[in-house]
């Protein structure tokens, strides 16, 4: 089957159909979270969040009406099934993983027959839950969509950092907080990355990033710690960093005493995409203390 036309529902999928393609041209429909490559931004916005967060909203006030949103039963996504039937796409990309940031697929394949046929194109689930899996499902979405050499490509970073992350850990303690209020703990690939180091962390590799009580974190008194909240920034992160530094025993922890906090963008973190490579070469480097590339991730002093 000829792919000529295809629908990402989440920011993830889209990065990685852009990345494959070297443009966004197959791309014809995405959801309004979608914001990378810039291009993308004049897409049809296929998918649509209902939950209601600006940018002047704190982690806490975000955090508590994504929860109330949820409690209320009412849907968090709109789709909107006329456009897919207008514009008849070959395939669509979306995930399962999180049903709070993304559109998960599972919800477009629970959806009924009768309002659309499933049977008129391809579901692509690119749902890596863990750091190698981002590699191999690109892999298996690029011989779909025949682009196998560009995600060849990609392979060789990942054969790469196998090879030079060992042991550069030397078992430190490291933990990304993946939310600042309440506190969460990323998992998933970031946790295996950690784990390729020989590094130790909080949550197993592939497990998904959970609400972890600050004493929990404060006893396992990390040598490092990334600072990470999914869909900020890095100036969006420094607004709320007094949040942190207010915490009993924060400045005791080892990672405050050597100056080994970082905050980093989430869009290398947060979303499995090809730009998790430039996490793990400015994770390599902090781990070889060197200095990090700002517009990446910056040390706090």
């Amino acid at each position: 089957m000829e792919i000529r036309k295809i629908i990402t529902l989440e920011p993830s999928s889209t990065e990685v159909v852009s990345f494959l393609d070297g443009d966004t041209s197959r791309i014809v429909g995405v959801s309004n979270k979608c914001d990378y490559p810039p291009e993308i931004i004049s897409k049809p916005k296929i998918v649509k969040s209902l939950i209601n967060v600006s940018e002047e909203m704190s982690s806490l006030e975000i955090d508590k009406e994504v929860k109330k949103h949820l409690a209320s039963g009412k849907p968090i996504y709109e789709i909107d099934w006329n456009a897919i039937k207008e514009i008849k796409p070959d395939l669509l990309v979306g995930q399962s993983i999180c049903g709070v940031c993304a559109f998960p697929i599972n919800s477009l394949l629970s959806h009924p027959h009768n309002r659309i046929s499933l049977e008129e194109f391809l579901i692509y689930d690119y749902s890596p839950r863990n750091f190698y899996e981002i590699f191999l499902q690109i892999y298996e979405l690029s011989k779909i969509i025949g682009r196998k050499n560009k995600a060849e490509e990609l392979l060789e970073y990942l054969y790469f950092f196998e090879k030079e992350l060992k042991y550069l850990g030397k078992s430190r303690r490291i933990v990304m907080l993946e939310w600042i209020m309440p506190i969460y703990v990323a998992g998933l690939w970031i946790s295996q990355i950690i784990e390729i180091c020989n590094a130790k962390t909080l949550i197993a590799s592939g497990e998904e990033g959970r609400n972890v009580d600050w004493d929990m974190i404060r006893n396992f008194d990390p040598d490092i710690i990334l600072i990470s909240p999914c869909g900020f920034g890095i100036k969006r992160t420094l607004k709320e960093i007094d949040l942190l530094y207010s915490l009993p025993g924060w400045k005791d922890t080892r990672a405050f005493i050597k100056k080994n906090i970082y905050v980093v963008d989430s869009v290398y973190t947060s979303r499995a995409t090809p730009r998790i490579v430039e996490f793990v070469k400015n994770f390599m480097e902090i781990l070889n203390e060197n200095e990090p590339r700002r517009e990446v991730m910056i040390r706090l002093e």
